[in-house]
């Protein structure tokens, strides 16, 4: 598998586990996807990716984490030449 396919893989393992309510594991999976979007350099799933982890800190009552992904995922979002819509 390659690093995109991993961050994939995490991405929707993350969504899975915020959709049962392990928003802790949620988050740890959402970072470790975004780490590896990072890594191949793939901005638009890091945008996503950071964005999904900030909402998941945000759910938990951590506002600081939220706080410092949400700034990411704007700065991101806003370095992606082609705007896509948020889900």
């Amino acid at each position: 598998a390659t690093g995109a396919d991993r961050g994939r893989a995490l991405a929707a393992r993350g969504q899975i586990e915020r959709d049962s309510g392990q928003t802790a594991a949620s988050l740890q999976s959402y970072e470790q996807a975004a780490a590896s979007f990072r890594e191949h350099g793939d901005l638009p799933r890091l945008a996503h990716s950071v964005r999904h982890a900030a909402d998941v800190a945000s759910e938990m009552g951590d506002r600081g984490t939220a706080e410092v992904y949400y700034r990411e995922a704007l700065a991101l979002y806003a370095a992606l030449p082609e705007k896509n819509p948020l889900d």
